[in-house]
């Protein structure tokens, strides 16, 4: 699903025009940024290095809730052909993974080392976790055809407004802006 998600989605990169590379560019980090930074992020460690309870804790949290709002977003694009209702969704996507992205940000802050040290090869060991991650990856996976959508209304102000603002939200997670 992803091979094909990636392929539909080079299509689509080259149907638009150079103006709306910027917001198509904020549909990508959304759709992938879930599915590579919190897999590898969140769950993989060195054998030796064990899951601080806090951020295990934060990150099942975290899991359940960027789930759900992504759910929750695809659930209204299906259910809309107008942009303004679309941008509104991104928007309202955008509200509730605020507060969450910011909440990870602050754990790396708080465990640097356990962030730097995180290894994407590793086996997930933790029952919860890969738990979470595999419950995690359907809801992104369930996104991606619904963000086709906005796609084909990238042109509209409002989607790009709201693109270049989940941009910004889920930049929080890469250390790019500051509080």
């Amino acid at each position: 699903m992803i091979e094909y998600g990636l392929s539909s989605i080079a299509k689509e990169l080259f149907s638009v025009n150079k103006g709306s590379c910027r917001a198509l560019g904020a549909v990508l980090a959304t759709l992938f940024v879930s599915l590579f930074l919190f897999g590898s992020m969140a769950f993989r460690t060195e054998a030796s290095l064990p899951i601080p309870p806090e951020v295990k804790d934060f990150t099942l949290r975290f899991m359940k809730a960027f789930g759900d709002a992504s759910l929750s977003l695809a659930e209204r694009l299906d259910s809309t052909e107008d942009p303004d209702e679309m941008a509104r969704a991104l928007n309202t996507y955008a509200d509730a993974v605020e507060p969450l992205a910011r909440g990870m940000a602050d754990l790396e802050k708080k465990y640097p080392e356990f962030f730097e040290n995180l290894d994407e090869d590793e086996e997930i060991l933790d029952p919860d976790m890969l738990k979470a991650e595999e419950a995690f990856d359907k809801t992104q996976e369930r996104m991606e055809p619904s963000m086709m959508k906005v796609f084909h209304n990238i042109e509209n102000p409002g989607i790009q407004a709201a693109l270049e603002r989940l941009e910004e939200v889920m930049s929080l997670m890469d250390g790019e802006i500051d509080d």
